[in-house]
């Protein structure tokens, strides 16, 4: 297995390049869709926590 490490440096230039810092407001709105995510999935968790639970005590 042979690592391209010249192509990979590219790549990662290109990223940088073409990325740019958010401003506040859309790290904002990054911030407050992360968090939802994250309140949702652990609600989820716990909800089938339950349930297992009331299912095979």
């Amino acid at each position: 297995m042979k690592i391209d490490i010249k192509g990979f440096i590219q790549q990662s230039k290109y990223i940088l390049n073409v990325s740019y810092k958010p401003n506040s407001t859309e790290f904002k709105r990054i911030t407050e869709i992360v968090l939802l995510g994250i309140f949702i999935l652990g609600i989820a968790a716990f909800i089938i926590s339950i349930i297992i639970g009331i299912i095979a005590p």
